[in-house]
């Protein structure tokens, strides 16, 4: 059983360690108070009688189940026995000059941690009314030493209320803490299966089984048995222009040369060229025309695959945008505050640790602020721009002398991100104050140099659970390029990024 209404009861392991704790206390006062009572009185029934009814209390203390105590009846039962039998060794010894005084606390901070401020005032005042009915007889009452155990038995109830109060608190934050944990852990997983899916989706437009190079090495094929030709080429059009797919024959510098589209209805895909030493006739064209049909066909679900993959691409990254907003993003949030809370109750050795903890979590929140606005970002920012963006977020001041720049969107699409992720890295680990981004870039080839002014490390010793350079060379990986980190701790760091490798 973890805990009594979450807010109101200790679970089954600080029960246990809070009883035991009084038991410990009983058995001090106890040994005081026979000790003192054998000084005071001798080997003398009251001695025996006190010792009786102090050890029934101690030892039954000692042997009752803790379970039993979270039933309110029990525990009432307990703290009104516990306060009888100590009061009435008290009793038996002289009173407020009974060795065994200190013993009438101990149910008072049992009732206080158990049930709260009332029971351990309510205790209290039981055992304040058997005194006052012992002193009221006689001629030289103890007032003042009355009210000063009162004073001290209120003192006692407020202060173990309270501490009750506060191990509570922590323990729910603790709670709250643990569970904060596993629903942020089952939240990136789903985020994991979602850049599975991602992945997947990649795949099927990068490698289709319906290949355009060999649709139109077929649809050559087909021509030339019917219409001999010295060279004909296959084109199809995409989102970045036309793209030749199929070629067949030797170079033709004369004869004439005939385009015929192919296409679907009024959609054209591409066209074909064919260089032929006599124009072709109507029927000619006409019969190539029919022999590229399905040629469109197949253009056309390239097409479509790739549209509708695109799409889903699309549709899967506002979705993962919306729940890196919705979901981790919140929760991340509320974690962090909660760290906060606990850091400014917890002891001073402690909060180094949390607040360490607490700048991991700000980086998390940043880092899910940048990647829901890379992920609903549908235009590719330029090199600077992105660049820009990387240091205002770390606060480092840049420098950018890379011209020209690539133009090619699949090589930006990579070189980017390791840009920012270095402009990244450099603003939250090394303590750089500037960052300089400097080369030249083409489509075909380049070299760019991202170099801060930090503290630097060992790139051979890099920390479990830092994977940004591991980013930075997956990314190189798919275009071709190398990384090179000169660093070194106590100096700055220069990372050059040169395609091809």
């Amino acid at each position: 059983m973890q805990a009594f209404n979450q807010t109101s009861e200790f679970s089954e392991e600080w029960l246990s360690r809070l009883i035991g704790a009084i038991s410990g206390l009983n058995w001090i006062f106890y040994v005081i108070g026979v000790a003192g009572s054998v000084v005071s009185f001798g080997a003398t029934r009251q001695t025996y009688g006190a010792a009786l009814l102090a050890g029934i209390y101690v030892v039954g203390m000692q042997i009752t189940p803790r379970a039993r105590l979270r039933l309110p009846i029990i525990r009432e039962l307990a703290a009104l026995a516990a306060a009888t039998l100590s009061a009435g060794a008290v009793l038996v010894t002289g009173t407020l000059q009974s060795p065994y005084l200190l013993l009438t606390l101990t149910p008072i901070i049992l009732a206080s941690i158990l049930a709260g401020i009332r029971l351990g005032v309510a205790t209290g005042a039981l055992v304040a009314g058997l005194f006052a009915l012992a002193e009221l007889p006689q001629t030289d009452r103890d007032l003042i030493g009355l009210l000063s155990w009162l004073g001290l038995a209120l003192l006692a109830a407020v202060t173990f209320a309270l501490a009750r109060r506060l191990l509570l608190d922590a323990m729910e934050r603790v709670d709250l803490l643990t569970r904060m944990s596993a629903e942020t852990g089952a939240r990136l997983e789903a985020l994991e299966n979602a850049n599975r899916l991602l992945t997947r989706l990649s795949d099927i437009t990068e490698a289709t089984d319906v290949s355009p190079e060999d649709i139109g090495a077929a649809a050559l094929q087909s021509i030339r048995e019917a219409v001999p030709f010295d060279r004909a080429t296959v084109w199809m059009r995409t989102g970045e222009g036309a793209v030749e797919v199929a070629a067949s024959g030797g170079s033709a510098d004369i004869g004439q040369t005939t385009t015929v589209p192919i296409a679907l209805g009024d959609h054209e895909l591409g066209w074909a060229e064919l260089q032929t030493a006599v124009s072709l006739s109507a029927r000619q064209i006409d019969a190539v025309r029919s022999l590229l049909q399905p040629t469109a066909v197949g253009f056309s679900n390239r097409e479509l695959i790739s549209r509708i993959a695109r799409n889903a691409i699309h549709d899967e990254r506002l979705r993962v945008a919306r729940e890196l907003h919705d979901g981790l993003g919140p929760g991340l949030a509320s974690l962090g505050l909660a760290l906060d809370v606990e850091m400014l109750n917890s002891p001073r050795d402690r909060r180094a640790q949390i607040a360490a903890l607490r700048n991991k979590v700000t980086d998390l929140v940043s880092d899910v602020r940048g990647t829901v606005g890379e992920l609903r970002q549908i235009e590719l920012p330029s090199m600077r721009e992105a660049a820009e963006d990387a240091a205002l977020q770390t606060r480092l001041e840049l420098s950018f002398t890379v011209d020209p720049v690539p133009s090619d969107l699949g090589l930006l699409r990579e070189l980017n991100p390791i840009v920012v992720e270095a402009i990244r890295n450099a603003g939250r680990h090394s303590g750089s104050r500037t960052v300089a981004v400097s080369g030249h870039a083409s489509d075909e080839s380049g070299r760019i140099s991202i170099a801060d002014d930090g503290r630097g490390f060992d790139p051979a010793a890099v920390a479990d659970g830092h994977f940004g350079l591991l980013g930075i060379r997956e990314r190189a990986a798919r275009i071709g390029a190398s990384v090179a980190v000169d660093s070194a701790p106590g100096r700055s760091t220069t990372i050059v990024v040169e395609w091809p490798a």
